[in-house]
C-alpha cells in the first residue's frame, strides 16, 4: 500500500504510471465526455460551430476567453491538447492550468446573418463573456494574448460548465506538495548556483550535480534523475515524470512523495525489481533543508548578478497612462521591479 501524505491522506505514489502520461490521457477522455454531452435540444454541445469559451483555474479563476466558428470542440480541443494555438503560442495560455470549461452555443443566435453580421455577432458575445467574468473574478484579472476593443454587450444562451481534471488528478494537483516541492527546486537551484559562482566554478551540469548531492548528501544518479523527474516534470507539466528508458524497452522509473517515516529530505532510488525503480522523497523535508541553507548563508542571495532579487513598492500609476481592461488595481497595489545594471536613477522611469 503506498504512503499517504499528513496533508489530507492521499497517495503520492506512481508506480506504474510509465510510457504514454496516464493523466494526459484521462484528461481528454474528460474533454470529449464532456462535448459529447446532450443539450435540452439533444444535440451534443461539442457539434455547434459558432460560440464562445473560457478556460478556469483550479480556483475557478478565468484565464482566458475565445470565440470560434470551426465547431467549438475541435477549436477547444486544439487549446488543450497543446496543438498550436495563438494563444498557446504567446504563452498566454498554458494549458496545464485549465481546469474547467465553459461554452456558450451561439448557431441558434447566427441564423439568417450575412457572413459579417455572424462575426459581428461572435465578437459581441466574446466580449460580453470576457466582461462576464471579470466582474466574477476575485482577482479582477482575465488572460487574453491581445486587446480586446470594447463592444455593445448582449443577451448570452444558456451556457455549459464541466470540469475536465478527474478526481484523482485534481486532488493531486491541488495538493500543496506539488506547489512547496516546485518553489523548493527553484530555490535550491538558486542555492546551488550562486555556491559554484562564489568559488569561481561554472555552473555546469557536471558541476551541479556533484555539488548537489554533496549537500544534499546522496548519489550524483538520484539527483540527476530527480532534477529530470521531479523539477522538470512540475515545472513543466505539474506532475513528476514516469517513463520507460531506451524507448520504451529499458528500466520503468516511477515516482512517490510522502510526509511520512522512511522519506527523506533527498532524493532516494528504491529498486523494486531488476527492471523497475522509484524515485522518492519527502517534499516538506526538503523545504526545511532548502530553507535551513539560505538562513545560513543570507550572503549568497544576490551573488548571482543577472538574477538579483527584485523591489517591491506601492504602484504610482503615470499621469499618460490608461487603466487597461485586462486588469484592475486596488489603490493599495503593489508591484515588484528591478532595474538593469547601471540603470540612471536620476530620471525616474523605471520600466
Amino acid at each position: 500500500m503506498p504512503a499517504k501524505s499528513q496533508k489530507n491522506g492521499t497517495p503520492r505514489k506512481q508506480p506504474d504510471a510509465v510510457g504514454l502520461p496516464e493523466d494526459v490521457a484521462a484528461i481528454r477522455a474528460e474533454i470529449q465526455k464532456f462535448f459529447k454531452t446532450k443539450d435540452d435540444h439533444g444535440r451534443r454541445i461539442g457539434s455547434y460551430k459558432h460560440g464562445v469559451y473560457a478556460f478556469y483555474d483550479y480556483d475557478v479563476e478565468p484565464i482566458y476567453v475565445g470565440q470560434t466558428e470551426e465547431k467549438l470542440s475541435g477549436r477547444v480541443s486544439r487549446h488543450l491538447t497543446n496543438q498550436r494555438t495563438d494563444a498557446v503560442a504567446m504563452n498566454v495560455l498554458d494549458p496545464f492550468e485549465v481546469a474547467y470549461i465553459e461554452v456558450w452555443p451561439l448557431d441558434a443566435l447566427m441564423s439568417g446573418l450575412p457572413k459579417k453580421g455572424k462575426k459581428a455577432l461572435l465578437d459581441q458575445a466574446e466580449y460580453t463573456v470576457f466582461q462576464k467574468v471579470l466582474r466574477e473574478s476575485a482577482l479582477g484579472a482575465v488572460l487574453n494574448e491581445k486587446e480586446m476593443a470594447p463592444r455593445n454587450e448582449i443577451q448570452l444562451p444558456q451556457s455549459h460548465k464541466q470540469r475536465i481534471i478527474p478526481d484523482a488528478i485534481y486532488k493531486q494537483r491541488r495538493h500543496p506538495d506539488f506547489a512547496a516541492l516546485g518553489i523548493c527546486c527553484g530555490l535550491f537551484e538558486r542555492f546551488i548556483d550562486s555556491s559554484l559562482k562564489q568559488t569561481d566554478t561554472k555552473a555546469a551540469p557536471e558541476a551541479f550535480r556533484k555539488t548537489a548531492a554533496q549537500d544534499l548528501g546522496c548519489s550524483q544518479d538520484a539527483v540527476e534523475r530527480f532534477w529530470d523527474g521531479y523539477r522538470l516534470g512540475i515545472q513543466h507539466a505539474f506532475q513528476p515524470k514516469s517513463y520507460i528508458e531506451d524507448e520504451g524497452k529499458g528500466d520503468r522509473w516511477g515516482w512517490e512523495m510522502a510526509e511520512a517515516d522512511g522519506f527523506h529530505h533527498y532524493p532516494e532510488i528504491i529498486k523494486q525489481d531488476s527492471k523497475t525503480f522509484i524515485l522518492r522523497i519527502d517534499p516538506w523535508k526538503f523545504v526545511d533543508h532548502v530553507l535551513k541553507r539560505w538562513k545560513e548563508n543570507p550572503d549568497l542571495l544576490n551573488v548571482l548578478s543577472e538574477f538579483v532579487l527584485g523591489n517591491i513598492a506601492p504602484i504610482t500609476p503615470r499621469p499618460s497612462q490608461s487603466t487597461s481592461h485586462h486588469t484592475t488595481s486596488p489603490s493599495s497595489a503593489y508591484r515588484s521591479y528591478q532595474n538593469p545594471p547601471n540603470w540612471p536613477t536620476s530620471t525616474g522611469n523605471q520600466p
